[in-house]
């Protein structure tokens, strides 16, 4: 990798953000440090929280680390034991979703329930096909299957991508991370434009990024292969959440996702955008409580 640019300091990047956002944010890390173990040869870092019966993993979405969901960490510690994961350069969705099972075992889970936003969803949606006997109920917010066309087009932007030096990397995405954020508050959009920022210049290499949306590149590129359209029926313990004005996928590839999971259980705001957990944090976290507190069989 070459030289790194002088970096800007938390302060710095933070300026414009009210006090209480950033308190927050401090607070959590001084209370919920890093774990770190090698799997399959590779060194991970996840967030571990809670004390619960049953296990949650949580998987962020694109660019995202393993604190970066830190406010549904704190909600669900509560009542569960929680990961949540960094995904580091591992090459292949296969071998990341391989690894998130030596995770669990390496936390003594056998099971978990698995919730995934985006790149997250993705993420879920290949570990339960390769996986199923390690994941119990299963959230996705925020995602949709790639229709024959797009996909062509995202294996295009997929090749260019690690071509592309740093800075232009984040000058491409950095606008369109602020388009999603339109329907977030005011205040709060400026502290999630601030923090990805901060991943952009204090988290994030270019390694890391190019390992990332080379996840979703082998998804794509090899969906056969990961079953990503085949039908995975698990009544009472699927759920879709989504906002009906989401930008990031159309309402086709939606419904492509919908499609394979007969009887999913779909709760779609009318309003929210991308960020709709954060948009209407608490009906969107009410849906997602109940589902996951509810017995399977009381959907039947």
């Amino acid at each position: 990798m070459g030289k790194r640019r002088s970096n800007p300091t938390f302060d710095e990047i933070y300026a414009n953000v009210k006090p209480v956002y950033k308190e927050r944010l401090l607070n959590f890390r001084a209370a919920h440090p890093y774990k770190r173990v090698t799997l399959q040869g590779v060194p991970w870092e996840y967030i571990a929280a809670g004390q619960g019966d049953e296990a949650l993993l949580l998987l962020g979405g694109g660019l995202s680390v393993g604190e970066a969901a830190f406010d549904t960490i704190l909600r669900y510690a509560e009542s569960y034991r929680v990961l949540s994961p960094s995904y580091p350069a591992v090459g292949t969705m296969g071998n990341l979703v391989d690894s998130l099972v030596k995770l669990l075992d390496a936390e003594g889970i056998a099971r978990a329930h698995v919730f995934g936003h985006s790149m997250g969803a993705a993420v879920a949606h290949v570990l339960v096909r390769r996986h199923p006997e390690r994941v119990d109920k299963l959230a996705l917010s925020g995602f949709g299957l790639y229709t024959a066309r797009n996909a062509r087009r995202a294996k295009l932007g997929f090749a260019m991508f690690k071509w592309m030096p740093d800075g232009y990397i984040r000058a491409v995405y950095m606008p369109k991370i602020c388009q999603m954020l339109a329907d977030v508050n005011s205040d709060e959009s400026t502290f999630m434009t601030a923090y990805f920022e901060e991943l952009f210049a204090l988290h994030h290499t270019k390694a890391s990024l190019v390992g990332q949306f080379n996840l979703l590149a082998d998804m794509v590129i090899h969906a056969d292969d990961y079953r990503v359209f085949e039908p995975v029926e698990r009544l009472g313990k699927v759920l879709f959440i989504a906002a009906e004005d989401d930008r990031g996928f159309t309402a086709e590839e939606r419904a492509a996702l919908i499609a394979t999971y007969p009887g999913v259980q779909t709760h779609i705001f009318e309003s929210g955008g991308h960020w709709v957990g954060v948009v209407q944090r608490e009906a969107y976290h009410a849906v997602l409580s109940e589902f996951l507190h509810r017995r399977a069989e009381d959907f039947e």
